[in-house]
């Protein structure tokens, strides 16, 4: 939690994980107000982790509004900078542009 405190983006994502899942709850119950606070921090740092975890959320509507158009911008951030999962991020982003161009058209 220090590290997280003092500004460490991968620390941020890790507490933003912990509070997101409550996987460890006799520690940490799970708060997505709190998860989304970590990683804000970390995303205001340019964090590839924080990108995807923003684009992840939009675009399942976890927590958030669904919007594709955020989902598609984090996504396409996190892949820009070669995170690990840019496969399925390049995969997701294509869905999510085909997903806006549906619901821009009313098909």
């Amino acid at each position: 939690m220090r590290l997280a405190e003092e500004g460490d983006p991968d620390a941020q994502c890790f507490v933003g994980n912990l509070y997101f899942t409550g996987v460890f709850d006799e520690y940490v119950e799970e708060d997505r107000d709190e998860a989304f606070r970590w990683y804000g921090k970390a995303l205001e740092q340019g964090s590839s982790q924080a990108q995807f975890f923003f684009g992840s959320v939009y675009f399942l509507g976890q927590g958030v509004t669904l919007d594709y158009d955020k989902a598609y911008r984090y996504l396409s951030m996190a892949a820009e900078q070669g995170h690990p999962g840019r496969i399925s991020v390049s995969r997701t982003a294509t869905e999510t542009a085909s997903a806006r161009k549906k619901t821009s058209t009313g098909r």
